[in-house]
């Protein structure tokens, strides 16, 4: 940041698609740090997550119970995994899984709300070959089935603009 302040003038510390999408990013939320660079910062030890190649958004499929389902990768959102009532997948999960009724505030652009959800978990989430365990899951009015921040705790992400990929390293 101290960079980024003194290299632009006027810098409020948000930085615009304009910058994101021309740098790739590797982003460690444990150890809260971000490096910025125009070079590959990735190596063998990560994994891809496959993106849809139709989109500049970062889509992507999720399994749950052998059932594949579209998800965006919304590293503004605190959630882990994200889904929008009244859609297939939060009926299956209601039926299959135990939830419980949450209030809480959400942060958003237009400002804070008050919002009643349903929390509970999944036992397995797949992404591609990559399997993931006991992930929690929030149910709540929202426009579209999301990863958020939370999910990638454990994790390194590697966002490499220049070849529309996404990838993770386990934290050890």
């Amino acid at each position: 940041m101290t960079v980024l302040q003194e290299k632009i003038p006027n810098f409020g510390g948000v930085l615009g698609r304009t910058v994101m999408d021309k740098s790739n990013w590797l982003i460690n939320y444990h150890g809260k740090t971000i490096e910025i660079s125009n070079e590959d910062l990735s190596d063998e030890t990560y994994t891809d997550i496959p993106l849809l190649e139709s989109s500049s958004t970062p889509y992507t499929y999720i399994d749950i119970d052998n059932k594949r389902y579209k998800a965006i990768i919304d590293l503004g959102s605190t959630s882990v995994l994200n889904v929008p009532e009244n859609t297939e997948l939060a009926k299956f999960l209601i039926e299959k899984y135990q939830f419980v009724e949450n209030r809480r505030e959400r942060y958003t652009v237009g400002g804070t709300q008050n919002i009643t959800e349903l929390v509970g978990s999944v036992p397995l989430l797949k992404l591609d070959s990559a399997e993931f365990k006991n992930i929690e899951v929030n149910i709540n009015q929202s426009s579209q089935i999301r990863l958020g921040m939370a999910f990638f705790t454990d994790y390194m992400i590697y966002i490499d603009n220049k070849n529309h990929r996404y990838r993770i390293k386990r934290i050890e």
